[in-house]
């Protein structure tokens, strides 16, 4: 999943976040983007959006996005209040890859290793990629010399 944290947050924040591809709005060289251009410029770049401002759903229509955004409600930005939300944090935006659909795309595979290449082919076509890569890695273990299942990493 591909994260960007607002400059609200801190960026020890992204050392939680490990199974993910973090980058952070000052990183990006956004620092200061007013929330409107903000938002246009991480459709992009993002498949969620994390922010602890909490004005933001009601000044712009978020639900006309292509990605999510998660508003943070803790006491403070600090990560000792920030920790016990992480689990949490993007698993909304996780739970766009829980339902991608299925597909037809007949192979050779074991019946195992078919069911873990099309969830893993399903998935990349979501955007999915380390979680693909994951599918893809499954397929190759349940069938080690199914060529299809083979990734790059």
């Amino acid at each position: 999943m591909r994260v960007l944290l607002d400059e609200n947050l801190p960026h020890d924040l992204i050392a939680t976040l490990v199974s993910h591809e973090v980058v952070t709005v000052q990183w990006l060289g956004w620092a200061g983007t007013l929330n409107g251009e903000l938002l246009k410029r991480a459709a992009g770049v993002a498949d969620v959006f994390v922010t602890m401002d909490r004005k933001l759903e009601r000044q712009h229509d978020l639900t006309r996005l292509a990605f999510g955004v998660v508003v943070i409600a803790a006491r403070s930005n600090q990560m000792q209040d920030l920790l016990p939300l992480v689990d949490a944090l993007v698993a909304p935006a996780s739970a766009q890859l829980e339902n991608v659909g299925q597909l037809a795309f007949p192979t050779s595979a074991s019946p195992a290793a078919q069911q873990h290449f099309l969830r893993g082919v399903a998935i990349l076509h979501s955007f999915g990629w380390k979680q693909a890569i994951a599918e893809f890695k499954l397929a190759q273990q349940a069938q080690p010399d199914f060529a299809l299942a083979v990734s790059p990493t």
